[in-house]
């Protein structure tokens, strides 16, 4: 009874035993670095943790680390039976860089733009907008658009280059881009514009000796400034209410730095894409102000206008009061309450310092194919209407790929009316769409977004948040930190027909911060939700800590992620290969080819630089399998047409899959001038990126390591019996022999590989001979001047090259046997030098080697063994090349490491240009006509 009472009380204190996890509290947020966790592992029990569903080690320290959401599960069993007990801990790590924003979600770096194949670019038309007349002391803008056959646009990356002015590329995204050209001399300049197989010409005019017509003040009744007019407006200038103003074609204003344009009544613009009217700074690089439509009875209307360089005022409404904003600067248009209208009709808003627009509590705006792009925010908007139509937002505050978190919004949207078609919303360092915060005005808001793109934007594409409708139909998300989302305050969201693919997450309930949520709600029906990073939709916020599926309705939709497929069952699993055709009608050519390239290089560097990841990148997605090969070649110098190809293979991106990784080592110690990472053999794609080269711009030559010490690799017999014939040299299957590191031996107490007891033999009848292989690869034999064996034999040696003898140490001359013992003990643990005879060094070739080697006893009572080997070799010294003519796969390319070099061509050795693509490497087609080339520095 003693006992039974005693197990029972045993029984019961080990059933109680708690769940103990240290270094992290369930519920918390916690800011970067690293959580070192504890799971205890108590006697008695069997326990088991799992992080985000992976085996989490148990009774030791581990360390956590990298943003993200966290789930950790611990179960404990009582061994003696009882129910077992679980607790789940939920947990993020900040991203640091983020601060509290995007809690719970790992970083995120847009991937870098990849241009589209030029078939599929040459499916539509190149057009230019450019002032036709202009004066010679303005700088000069360009305006680039893709479209297609039918006047739409065009969504395609492709870089247009001109022959004439080669320091101004204009980068297209999704089809549209700028220049700003520098202020021309008198003549005629022609921007002769080229992408893929497309070419056009922007002529302007350029004058000397412009008459401006100063104007400033007020304008009390109906003017007009009739076609290709010259003003200057020399300090702020006021329509009054009940005036209009109208600007015929051509017209070109210049304005005073800070001046700013007060539209109480109406202007009328009256500029073509042949002949637009252009706002420019009067003093470049300083800026203009902004128009100011603040009285019900402001109008502007604009028909083919470019305006530039606007903006003056960088913290306008922080000493402006009674404004609400997110950003300080000064907007190009500052619309004001109800009945203030603003339309802009073919109109380009580019290279400015502020806000775009900004609508304080009602005005109306339409925008109809217009660029605007090139600001810190395309602004915020409170009441009236918006539409927005076959334009585009991009790059606020720039195009490049680095995380900020400064409202740089493609649009802020807190109330009104919206509706945004057919638009391209890209590059932005915020959110492309932000819908936010509960309306000011008791209106219902509701904003509808149909058939736009959505792409490279560091947050949301679209984020919603406030008591308000938001609806996103037959749209795609590429490449955003994420989707949709339905934040705090209430708002109902729906997303439809849509494609969400490449970003970091899909759709997402819930917002970023550990607010509270109530009343909002996501709809998502009929979409494709495939290949996100990390989710293609989730739920979690970070006050109730829950997933919110009663907050959720998804229905008809494709996922490609497993875990989200089971939060929403219901849904379809996407397949790529059954199901990567529906991809096709959100392509902007369907079934098209697609551009792949290496990104995140910059065209060269040095060898010293080289580092063996690279990513493979498609332009977009695609609705067929895409194949490209990639290879690493070098050359010991760049001039030597004797290429070596180091490592090639093969990519194979399913549908919707638009980036993969490779690792591409040097397989040796070889002193390269050059190494080339090539893509080749694209299949449903087009090559459209560069080629990395690296450059050695120091002598080449000196001793490398072919084979180094204390490595693995060696194989080797200790049979107590000669190998069969042929063991010294290639073919040879040692497949039967061991596998060892050096050192190898017994008796000393260092070895990475001691010999078995077998292997020894005993200690009176030692094995006499043991035999060691390994196989290696140099590249370019030829140019090795010198080879020197290392060797650390204990007793005698003999080493063989490919199967001939190149030396032997402590081992008399003659035939050697099984039997022969080395002629004396040797010194423990010393590495004597074997130069090889200059005569043998055509043995080493390129491809595959193999060194061998016998090891000797000096007698059958030896007490101890041991083998190491290092191999060196001595490679030709060539001069540094700078610059010259490589090939590389049959291809002829110029080449030169000075980046201040600038590369020219000309058909006579007398005019001389630039070439349009001037960087190195540059390849020559031998096909072409006779030209000649130099390398020119200013």
């Amino acid at each position: 009874m003693k006992v039974a009472s005693l197990l029972s009380l045993l029984g019961s204190s080990i059933a109680s035993a708690a769940i103990s996890v240290s270094g992290i509290t369930t519920e918390t947020n916690y800011n970067g670095g690293t959580r070192t966790v504890t799971v205890a592992n108590p006697a008695g029990f069997t326990t088991t943790g799992a992080l985000n569903g992976a085996n989490f080690p148990l009774g030791t320290a581990t360390g956590i680390s990298g943003a993200g959401f966290y789930e950790l599960i611990v179960t404990e069993t009582p061994d003696g039976g009882g129910a077992s007990t679980t607790e789940i801990f939920l947990f993020n790590i900040r991203e640091p860089e983020r601060g509290s924003s995007e809690t719970g979600l790992p970083a995120f770096v847009a991937a870098p733009l990849v241009n589209d194949a030029p078939s599929t670019i040459n499916t539509g038309t190149l057009h230019l907008v450019s002032p036709s007349n202009y004066p010679d002391e303005l700088a000069i803008p360009v305006v680039a658009q893709l479209q297609k056959a039918d006047g739409e646009p065009l969504w395609l990356h492709s870089l247009v280059t001109s022959e004439n002015f080669p320091a101004n590329p204009i980068q297209l995204r999704r089809g549209f881009g700028y220049t700003i050209l520098p202020a021309q001399p008198a003549a005629t300049t022609t921007y002769n514009a080229t992408t893929a197989g497309l070419a056009q010409n922007a002529n302007t005019v350029i004058e000397s000796g412009t008459v401006w017509i100063d104007v400033n003040g007020s304008l009390s009744t109906n003017t007009s400034w009739p076609a290709n007019s010259r003003i200057h407006i020399t300090a702020n200038l006021t329509i009054d209410a009940g005036a209009t103003l109208t600007i015929g074609e051509g017209t070109i204003v210049k304005v005073a730095t800070g001046g700013d344009i007060h539209v109480d009544g109406s202007l009328v613009i009256n500029g073509t894409l042949g002949s637009p009217v252009v706002f420019a700074p009067a003093s470049a690089p300083e800026r203009w102000g902004g128009f100011f439509l603040q009285e019900s009875t402001s109008n502007i209307d604009a028909q083919g206008a470019i305006f530039f360089g606007a903006c003056n005022v960088q913290n306008w409404f922080s000493v402006n009061s009674g404004y609400a904003a997110h950003r300080k600067e000064q907007a190009v248009f500052l619309i004001g309450p109800a009945g203030a209208s603003l339309s802009l009709n073919e109109c380009f808003l580019i290279e400015n310092d502020g806000q775009l627009l900004h609508n304080d509590e009602g005005g109306d705006i339409s925008i109809e194919r217009s660029l605007l792009q090139g600001a810190t925010s395309c602004g915020e908007l409170t009441g009236g209407t918006l539409l927005i139509d076959r334009s585009a937002l991009l790059a606020f505050p720039d195009a490049t790929t680095d995380f900020e978190d400064g409202d740089n919004d493609g649009i802020y949207l807190t109330s009104g009316q919206h509706l945004i078609s057919n638009t391209v919303l890209g590059y932005t360092k915020d959110d492309g769409i932000d819908s936010g915060g509960s309306p000011s005005v008791s209106t219902k808001t509701v904003s509808t977004v149909q058939s736009c793109w959505f792409e490279s934007i560091l947050h949301e594409g679209m984020s919603n948040s406030g008591a308000k409708t938001c609806d996103v139909f037959d749209s795609i998300f590429f490449n955003c930190g994420q989707t949709i989302e339905s934040g705090y305050d209430g708002p109902q969201s729906t997303l439809a027909r849509s494609l969400s693919v490449a970003n970091l997450v899909g759709a997402r309930m819930g917002d970023n911060y550990d607010w509270s949520y109530t009343n909002n709600y996501l709809t998502v029906e009929d979409c494709l939700l495939v290949e996100n990073d990390y989710h293609d939709i989730w739920g979690w916020d970070w006050t109730s800590w829950t997933y919110n599926t009663a907050k959720m309705t998804v229905t008809g939709t494709y996922i490609s992620r497993a875990e989200d497929l089971a939060r929403h069952p219901g849904n379809t699993a996407y397949d790529p290969q059954v199901h990567g055709s529906l991809l096709a009608p959100f392509m902007p050519v369907p079934h098209s080819n697609v551009g792949v390239a290496i990104t995140g290089i910059d065209g060269q560097g040095q060898v010293t630089s080289y580092k063996p990841r690279f990513r493979i990148q498609l332009s977009t997605f695609s609705s067929k399998n895409v194949t490209v090969s990639y290879s690493l070649s070098g050359k010991l110098d760049p001039r030597d047409n004797s290429e070596m190809e180091l490592q090639s293979g093969s990519l194979t991106f399913t549908p919707g899959q638009t980036s993969k990784d490779i690792s591409l080592e040097l397989p040796n110690t070889l002193p390269f001038g050059l190494l080339r990472v090539a893509l080749s053999s694209p299949i449903n794609a087009e090559i459209t990126g560069g080629e990395a080269w690296y450059f050695d711009t120091v002598p080449t030559g000196g001793q490398v390591i072919l084979i180094p010490r204390s490595t693995s690799g060696w194989r080797y017999d200790a049979s107590r019996t000669e190998p069969a014939a042929g063991w010294k040299g290639l073919p040879y299957d040692d497949s039967g022999w061991q596998s060892a590191t050096t050192e190898v031996g017994f008796g000393e107490n260092d070895e990475n590989t001691t010999l078995t007891a077998a292997e020894q033999g005993p200690s009176e009848d030692r094995t006499t001979t043991v035999y060691f292989r390994k196989t290696f690869q140099p590249t370019n034999a030829a140019a090795v001047t010198d080879l020197l064996v290392k060797l650390n034999r204990d007793d005698g040696a003999v080493v063989y090259l490919n199967g001939s003898e190149i030396g032997r140490s402590n081992i008399a001359d003659g035939p050697v046997t099984y039997t022969t013992e080395a002629s004396n003990a040797s010194p423990e643990n010393v590495f004597i030098d074997m130069p090889v005879p200059s005569n043998l060094l055509p043995l080493l070739q390129d491809g595959e080697n193999v060194i061998a080697v016998e090891i000797h006893q000096s007698s059958l009572t030896s007490s101890d063994l041991s083998f190491d080997l290092e191999l060196l070799a001595t490679i030709a010294s060539a001069p540094s090349s700078e610059r010259g003519l490589t090939t590389f796969g049959g291809q002829h390319y110029l080449y030169w490491i000075d980046p201040t070099l600038e590369l020219e061509a000309s058909d006579n050795l007398t005019n001389w240009s630039p070439i349009r693509t001037k960087t190195s490497p540059f390849q020559i087609s031998t096909d072409a006509p006779r030209k000649f080339f130099r390398l020119r520095r200013d």
